[in-house]
């Protein structure tokens, strides 16, 4: 019976752990977008145009861009090439 019981609570956290690291790392994204960029974004704008969230909407617009990015050919060509760089480094291999 004991056995039963602890497999069962097993299987629920196993279940559970990935929703809410998950969760976790999305709060954690967006506070931290909204605190590194909501400063930049303070510093350029006048306090009265800020508004809350625009740190966030501006690392979503970041990860958009460098997405678009990675989509030219110029660009994915530099990475690849900076990739070999790096995996020829003795630490970093």
């Amino acid at each position: 019976m004991f056995r039963s019981i602890s497999k069962t609570l097993l299987t629920g956290f196993i279940t559970i752990l990935p929703v809410v690291l998950t969760g976790y790392l999305l709060y954690w994204l967006v506070t931290s977008t909204e605190t590194a960029l909501g400063n930049v974004i303070r510093l350029v704008l006048p306090e009265s145009l800020y508004w809350p969230g625009m740190g966030t909407i501006a690392g979503l617009l970041v990860v958009f861009l460098v997405g678009m990015l990675m989509h030219a050919y110029v660009v994915r060509r530099l990475f690849a090439w900076t990739e070999q760089v790096l995996y020829h480094l003795p630490v970093i291999r």
